[in-house]
């Protein structure tokens, strides 16, 4: 069962098959989801490992939370935040417990405005077993595998718990990405 985001848009330009980016266009809850793809539940890995999926904002949007899908396996910490395309941290939640399991779990962070242009959501965890909703490559059209996760933009960066005020983004190895929900203004 999919957790329900009250007035949740889920929007998914046909473009991001093509450009690895998605596009906010609508106010309110935005998960970066493939249109009537379900998450399914993964392991996170890699203990303290920041994940960072790219996006596009083509109007200004104030982000006032991030939201993540936790599965079963509750364990240890998680942070999100938000980053430019040079790995500087715009905001962050800064680390708390992870909790709820089969549900969502809000981060309130610093309401923070962005302009038109490109950005990451960033996830971290300090515990390999914890679960989370996540998408594979193959979901949304392309190869399965570290590849398909390299075409999408998808990038990486180890020790990074808690999320880093400057991250060395590199390739992501894994080839599933964290169900990532932005509250917008």
């Amino acid at each position: 069962m999919v957790a329900q985001f009250p007035s949740a848009q889920q929007v998914w330009p046909a473009l991001a098959r093509v450009y690895p980016w998605v596009d906010i266009v609508a106010p309110g809850p935005y998960p970066f989801a493939p249109s009537g793809v379900q998450p399914t539940s993964a392991a996170w890995g890699t203990a303290n490992l920041a994940r960072f999926i790219p996006f596009l904002v083509s109007r200004p949007v104030t982000v006032t939370n991030i939201h993540v899908y936790n599965f079963a396996t509750i364990a240890g910490n998680v942070d999100v935040g938000l980053y430019d395309m040079s790995g500087n941290r715009l905001v962050s939640g800064g680390g708390a417990a992870h909790s709820g399991a089969d549900a969502i779990q809000t981060f309130n962070i610093t309401d923070t405005l962005l302009s038109p242009g490109r950005y990451y959501a960033a996830m971290a965890s300090d515990s390999a077993t914890a679960t989370f909703g996540a998408f594979l490559s193959v979901d949304i059209g392309m190869p399965l595998g570290a590849a398909g996760a390299a075409m999408i933009g998808i990038k990486s960066m180890a020790t990074a718990y808690v999320l880093p005020a400057t991250a060395t983004l590199a390739a992501l190895t894994v080839d599933n990405f964290p169900f990532i929900v932005l509250g917008l203004a």
